[in-house]
């Protein structure tokens, strides 16, 4: 293939236009499918983070649990050893509570229940207020139906605004001692909740402890109302739920990382061996904040490269086309007469080459004709060139007007003209010259010297099997014309 075909190939709008198409869809699929992997690896990194922290505030909360367990422990092992003596009137009993609550940064509180439902409590406590908040929730019959060595928490206690929400905590007595009393500790919530604070995913992040019910026992900050009804479980027990904080924790369940139609990501972590849930949540808008900058970014530098890509294809098919028009108007210079409009003598022959060559296969009919402008140069002289012109293109329009369209005219001469006639022999071919003859004849030029007409003489010569070139066709049509021209001008020879 030539330079031309490839050129007219890259010419098409159809190749340039769908060109760009794949090029900007392969860009484009490129920016989508980053997209969607860079979402999920900000997803999987808030949901890491996510477990990071909630591993954090369950190694927080077992911490707070252990100091209730080993207050308690300390306090009921004073009981044991002291089992004789009334702890409620007991001094050496008050001085180890303090002790204790001084040992764990007021964070845990050890009380006395008695079976009468009353709180034993340091001077100047809202022991009433415990002790309905304890009997409303059913604490006793907990702490009875419990163990004697579990460790039972309770509903939490909210003793009034100013007071701090408590957790009760409880082990169950092996010697009651005197009275039946039931040693509890109260663990500050809020303890719990600034830890809570600490380790969440800021700004928009929340930590929430909760029971297995919904019921909200710490949160930083959280709509209780909703984790309760998003997370409460049916089957679990409103009472609470006991546990063994010094043994192994029983295997948790697998986190459940979710998005919600709050506009936060949600990770579930469970502490199985006290009934707990932890749910850990972060902003969407704060997880994929890095994915949207991130894309914005690459969306940006798509269309950078988009917009400059479409430019270049169009200024490239204009530029394309302008070359095209350029190459075919240099090819119709090339193989065109200025003049007649005819072909040029080596287009003619390239194109009585081709139709031989076809004519030959498939056996068809192909006659060439030549005519010469009876004193052609006696006209020139004559009266000027300018008149000669006249008469060339006067031929040129009698002859194409008796021509087929696949017929095939050409100046291969100064007044010499050749037509190509396929599938014609010498009978249909003599036709078609007589024809142009007659018209030739007919033609009157006006000059200021007088009108002006002439004749020609006509040649053809058919092609044969045994041709093995072009040149023997045309001197065939040579020798023919020549015996047209030697006979007395104005006539048609065959040869």
């Amino acid at each position: 293939m030539n330079t031309g075909d490839n050129l007219d190939n890259w010419v098409r709008p159809r190749t340039v236009v769908l060109l760009t198409l794949v090029l900007l869809a392969a860009l484009w699929t490129a920016v989508l499918l980053s997209a969607v992997a860079d979402r999920q690896d900000s997803l999987t990194a808030a949901s890491e983070a996510l477990q990071r922290t909630n591993r954090a505030i369950e190694e927080q909360t077992r911490l707070q649990m252990r100091l209730a367990d080993l207050a308690l422990a300390a306090g009921q092992a004073w009981l044991d050893e002291h089992s004789a003596a009334d702890p409620w009137r007991s001094p050496a009993f008050h001085t180890l509570r303090e002790r204790l609550w001084t040992a764990t940064d007021s964070a845990v509180e050890i009380l006395l229940l008695t079976t009468d439902g009353s709180v034993f409590t340091a001077s100047g406590e809202p022991r009433a207020e415990i002790a309905a908040a304890l009997a409303e929730s059913k604490f006793s019959d907990l702490v009875q139906q419990a163990q004697t060595t579990a460790l039972v928490s309770g509903t939490p206690l909210r003793l009034g605004s100013a007071t701090p929400p408590r957790l009760p905590i409880a082990r169950r007595l092996e010697n009651p001692g005197v009275n039946g009393y039931t040693l509890f500790a109260l663990l500050d919530l809020s303890r719990l909740a600034a830890g809570y604070d600490a380790q969440r995913q800021k700004p928009g992040g929340s930590i929430a402890l909760l029971r297995r019910d919904g019921t909200l026992l710490a949160g930083a900050p959280f709509d209780a109302r909703r984790v309760g009804l998003l997370h409460a479980d049916p089957r679990a027990s409103d009472e609470g739920q006991a546990g063994q904080p010094e043994a192994a924790p029983a295997p948790a369940a697998p986190a459940a990382f979710a998005d919600d139609d709050a506009g936060q990501f949600s990770l579930q972590s469970h502490m199985p061996d006290f009934g707990w849930l932890i749910v850990g949540t972060v902003d969407r808008a704060d997880a994929l904040a890095p994915w949207f900058r991130h894309t914005i970014w690459v969306v940006l530098l798509a269309l950078g490269m988009t917009i400059p890509l479409a430019v270049v294809a169009y200024r490239s098919l204009q530029l394309l086309r302008v070359v095209a028009r350029h190459e075919a108007q240099l090819q119709h210079l090339a193989t065109t007469d200025r003049l007649t409009g005819t072909f040029t003598r080596q287009h003619f022959v390239e194109i009585l080459r081709e139709e031989l060559a076809h004519a030959g296969r498939r056996q068809h009919a192909l006659t060439v004709v030549s005519f010469d402008i009876d004193f052609f140069r006696r006209i020139n002289d004559g009266y000027g060139h300018d008149v000669g012109d006249q008469v060339l293109i006067a031929f040129a329009k009698v002859a194409k007007g008796g021509l087929r369209d696949v017929d095939v005219l050409g100046r291969v001469s100064s007044g010499q003209f050749s037509i190509l006639l396929p599938n014609a022999d010498v009978h249909a071919a003599t036709v078609v010259a007589e024809r142009i003859r007659r018209g030739v004849a007919a033609i009157s030029i006006a000059t200021e010297d007088g009108s002006v007409q002439f004749t020609v003489s006509a040649g053809m010569s058919a092609a044969r099997p045994g041709d093995r070139s072009v040149d023997e066709l045309l001197k065939r049509v040579d020798q023919a014309l020549h015996e047209a021209v030697a006979a007395g001008h104005d006539r048609i020879a065959i040869v």
